[in-house]
């Protein structure tokens, strides 16, 4: 056996060589293989490799490319570990596996960013509020917060009230401080603001106070104060700093045009429908899909590239234009639901077809649910194979009722005046407990049972009940009456309702100035009502307190603020009861903008505005106009229920988590923002984050 070995250095280094030969040949261990700096004149072949470039893409900014990276590879490896090299601030997306193929030359992985979230505190006590806000923004972008994370009387500025807050996004959680508001309407000049239309035509004045809420620049938005059918002209910014000067904007007449997002099924021709997105613009102006269809959608849906590549331009004058929508991969899903009751027994399948991405809710679900089941869970989303739906009876099992055993009794019923005389005395049987039925067969001719003795029981021994003498109409005083099962309630529907006492002994109301006047659309419990011989009516609302009629409707009435422009041919009239009924104040004529403070719900479920001080206009003559806004909503963690503007739940239109959907309006109704994202169709502020 031939060894060939370097003596590079002498003493240690040496006998530790020497070593190793020995070791080599003792053990039977060929030292023929060496490296090859060891072996003079012979060379070893390198193992053959190739370069991989992956891709790192934005899953929810259409695939925006993020970063991308070269592997070296060898010949022999089957796979590449992509974790190592994300890009900071990002994960990889739900289903993206941590290794791809090597043998592929090029090959792209979905990543989002990671999840972080923005808190809110107290400057002035530290104190970290509730309920903080998730995110997944790339690290260096930006969101500016709105007023629908500030509680009630705060601000994002020590100094005024500021409801605009700019956050970049680092890719770590983050904390916003926020500040009492302490300015008053006195705190500065109110800003007068004259809106002037193309024809040099003005319309009526608009007086901002100094308290308006501003942004971070000390400016005011006053698009929510432009005319109903104008916008601002678009040379002309959109929002002003309150010094009190006269301000003078020019607006011209607009229209909305509005995108229809739609897919079609190319195997089954059936057409899915993805809801519109409307613009209010000039009339007159130039657009193309391109530069103002939405960017987002459900999961993977996006608008199909050939859209946006569509050179065509359109002039504005309020039409509809059908967008085509786009799925990377099977875009229409067939599966099967298999309805599951509380015990895991299967009660029903159904095949169901619907787009991928989707979430089914109760409007899709509830045609197949077994007969005497209901749904628990309401929404459910598409996939391929079987997906169990969670059931439960509509009645549940109840054991059969056993009446409860009652003895039979005698009672003997004392029937006395108000001074105690007895006028009748009775014995009657029955079983005990049960109430006396033919009780008023025994009450003599000219009286009555007081309300304390009206409910009389069956019970062994002697009962005394008071009697007093029928009022006549001539004696008749104001009625006082359960209202409805006792739990009913009225709404203020004037700018204060004062309240009033009654005095029982010259049988008045009297507004009482020692008591506070009640504030606008405040609801209140309402257990009695009482009715004056003039036909009055009053409500007690407190221990000794009442509102008059007059005052309130007993339609539901939510807090909220916007306008409406009337759309009824012949104008609208007005009434002082939301549900229309009675007499109309005036008559508001078509075309005409009103501002609201309130919105009621009636009975039978139709809805009105109030415009003025026990003035009310209905829905179905009037539209909302909710405030301007643009930007874009994102969708927290959890699906998010959609909103008519009157607030009604929407059925069957669920956004998904983290889907994007741009934003074309604002209203506030009962503490609550909601952003319209379609025709008619809003998501609450609370699931998800706006961002202009």
């Amino acid at each position: 056996m031939e060894n060939h070995y370097r003596l590079h250095k002498v003493g240690k280094v040496w006998a530790a060589i020497l070593l190793f030969t020995s070791v080599g040949l003792l053990t039977g261990v060929s030292t023929n293989t060496v490296h090859a700096a060891d072996t003079p004149g012979t060379s070893v072949p390198q193992p053959e490799t190739h370069v991989v470039k992956v891709r790192y893409v934005n899953r929810l900014s259409n695939s925006k490319l993020v970063d991308e990276h070269n592997f070296t590879v060898e010949t022999t490896e089957t796979s590449i570990d992509i974790t190592k090299n994300i890009p900071a601030g990002y994960v990889l997306s739900d289903g993206t596996p941590k290794t791809v193929p090597a043998d592929q030359s090029e090959q792209t992985v979905s990543i989002e960013p990671k999840e972080t979230t923005i808190s809110f505190r107290e400057a002035n006590t530290g104190k970290i509020l509730p309920n903080p806000s998730h995110w997944k923004v790339a690290p260096g972008e930006f969101t500016t917060l709105g007023a629908n994370y500030l509680p009630q009387g705060w601000s994002y500025s020590s100094e005024r009230a500021v409801n605009t807050k700019k956050v970049v996004f680092n890719g770590e959680d983050q904390v916003v401080d926020i500040y009492p508001v302490n300015n008053t309407p006195d705190d500065g000049p109110t800003t007068v603001v004259t809106f002037t239309d193309a024809a040099g035509d003005t319309f009526p004045t608009v007086t901002i106070p100094y308290s308006h809420p501003v942004d971070e620049e000390g400016y005011t938005d006053i698009e929510e104060y432009v005319p109903a059918g104008y916008v601002i002209s678009p040379d002309l910014p959109k929002a002003y700093k309150l010094t009190g000067a006269p301000i003078s904007v020019n607006v011209v007449a607009a229209k909305k045009y509005t995108f229809h997002y739609y897919y079609q099924d190319p195997k089954t021709g059936t057409k899915y429908d993805f809801g519109t997105s409307s613009t209010l613009a000039p009339v007159g102006s130039v657009f193309t899909k391109k530069s103002s269809v939405g960017a987002v959608f459900l999961g993977k849906w996006q608008i199909d590239p050939n859209e946006l590549k569509d050179p065509q331009t359109y002039v504005n004058n309020g039409q509809t234009i059908d967008v085509k929508m786009y799925h990377p991969g099977d875009a229409v899903i067939t599966g099967t639901y298999n309805f599951v009751d509380e015990n895991g027994i299967s009660r029903g399948k159904a095949p169901i077809s619907a787009l991928a991405d989707y979430d089914l809710s109760d409007t899709e679900l509830e045609p197949h649910v077994p007969t005497g089941y209901e749904l628990v869970d309401h929404v459910v989303p598409v996939k391929p194979g079987e997906t169990k739906v969670r059931i439960k009876k509509t009645t549940p099992d109840v054991p059969p009722y056993v009446p409860p055993y009652h003895p039979t009794v005698s009672t003997t019923l004392t029937l006395v005046d108000a001074d105690g005389n007895v006028i009748k005395t009775v014995t009657l049987t029955g079983e005990q407990g049960d109430a006396i039925a033919d009780l008023n067969s025994q009450i003599p001719a000219g009286y009555e049972l007081v309300p304390a003795s009206s409910n009389p029981t069956y019970q062994s021994g002697t009962q005394t009940l008071v009697l007093r003498k029928k009022q006549t109409p001539a004696d008749q005083k104001t009625q006082f009456i359960t209202n409805g099962n006792g739990s009913a309630a009225v709404y203020v529907q004037n700018s204060k309702a004062p309240q009033y006492t009654y005095d029982a002994a010259a049988d008045t109301f009297t507004e009482d100035d020692s008591l506070p006047a009640l504030p606008m659309s405040s609801g209140w419990l309402a257990p009695k009502k009482a009715v004056v011989k003039d036909g009055e009516t009053y409500y007690l609302v407190g221990a000794h307190s009442y509102l008059r009629a007059s005052d309130v409707t007993t339609s539901k009435v939510a807090k909220e603020t916007g306008v409406v422009t009337i759309t009824a041919a012949g104008g609208a009239s007005t009434y002082a009861a939301a549900d229309q009924t009675g007499k109309a104040v005036q008559t508001l004529a078509p075309g005409t903008a009103w501002k609201y403070f309130a919105v009621a719900t009636n009975a039978d479920g139709s809805h009105a505005y109030l415009v003025a001080d026990n003035q009310w206009v209905s829905a179905n003559a009037a539209t909302e106009r909710p405030a301007a806004a643009t930007g874009q909503f994102k969708i927290g963690r959890d699906a998010a229920l959609t909103f008519t503007g009157n607030g009604v739940v929407v059925r069957g239109r669920v956004l998904r988590p983290g889907t994007a959907w741009r934003v074309t309006g604002v209203k506030t109704s009962n503490g609550k923002t909601y952003y319209r994202v379609a025709t008619d169709l809003y998501v609450r502020s609370d699931y998800g984050a706006y961002r202009k």
